[in-house]
This record gives structure tokens, sequence and C-alpha cells, in this order.
């Protein structure tokens, strides 16, 4: 079914469906509420990072960057299983040692590898809307279940974050 068609047959592209209802779903009251309360649980899992003795990241800051990042990794890794389903890719097959997941997450992890001064990682923990490259890895894996199962991340890990403490956006 097309979105204000003029011609049954031709109808929106459904990425433009799914936007509007996801502006409608941001203005719900409810909905606003409930995600308002999952930003705040992102927010003091940043506030509680100290990438320097006594320098903690400003959670409330950096929430929409960060917010951007977990999103962002959710959904590439949802794309990566869709391309996989619909492709017969084994996602179990090693490459260089690492399955499909494994090798998405050091991807990640990959992209954001740099080295940096120790002021210049005050100033950025301080000052910036983004968080200090290591934190953008680790703060984002820490919740997703998929890298705990990837890399069979237990309990004892230092990286390990409760089930009931990683944020689920959606």
């Amino acid at each position: 079914m097309g979105v204000r068609s003029t011609e049954p047959e031709k109808s929106v592209s459904q990425i433009v469906v799914w936007g509007c209802l996801a502006l409608a779903v941001r203005r719900s009251p409810t909905s606003r509420a409930a995600f308002d309360a999952k930003a705040e649980r992102l927010v003091s899992q940043y506030d509680s990072y100290e990438p320097l003795p006594g320098v903690h990241l400003d959670g409330r800051r950096s929430l929409g960057e960060n917010l951007a990042d977990l999103v962002g990794v959710t959904l590439a890794l949802d794309a990566l299983r869709l391309h996989a389903a619909e492709t017969g890719m084994d996602m179990n097959a090693r490459l260089d040692g690492f399955a499909a997941e494994q090798r998405f997450f050091l991807g990640w992890a990959q992209f954001w590898r740099t080295q940096t001064t120790e002021d210049a990682l005050r100033r950025q923990s301080q000052n910036s809307y983004h968080s200090p490259a290591r934190y953008r890895v680790n703060g984002v894996v820490r919740n997703l279940d998929a890298w705990y199962a990837a890399f069979h991340v237990g309990p004892d890990a230092a990286l390990d974050r409760p089930p009931d403490e990683r944020m689920v956006v959606w």
C-alpha cells in the first residue's frame, strides 16, 4: 500500500513510511518518557567512565553521539544478519580465525583505533560532544548481547556489564 500515492501500483518508499512512524512514536508522551528513561541509563554509563584519574566523561554532553553509535552498530549488525540470511552466507565460516560477527565487532574497534596524548584525552573528555575512541567502542559493545556471545565474554571479564544494565534502544 502506498502513502498518498496518486497511482495505487506506485508507493512511496517503505523507508519513508518507517521514518514517519518513527516520528509519530517519538512524539507520543508514553514513548518519549520510555526513551528518556533509557537515555538516562546511557548518560549514567558514560558518566561512569574515567579515562584519566579524576576525569570523567560527560554522558549528557555526548549523549547524542553515544546513542547514534549504539543504534548505528545495532542496525549494522541487523543488516549483516539479514544479508547473511538472504544470501546464505555462513556466519560461522572463519576468516583469519574469526567468525562473521567477531569480524564485525573487530571492524568497529579497528575503525576507532587511535593514539592520543593525555592532554588531548583530557580536553576531549571534558569538552567534546564525542566520547574518546576507546569509549565509543567499549561503550557500545558492552551493551550488545551479540558481542558477549561472539567472544564468549563472561561475568568475570573486565568489560562485562550485567544483562539488566545493558541499554537496548529498540
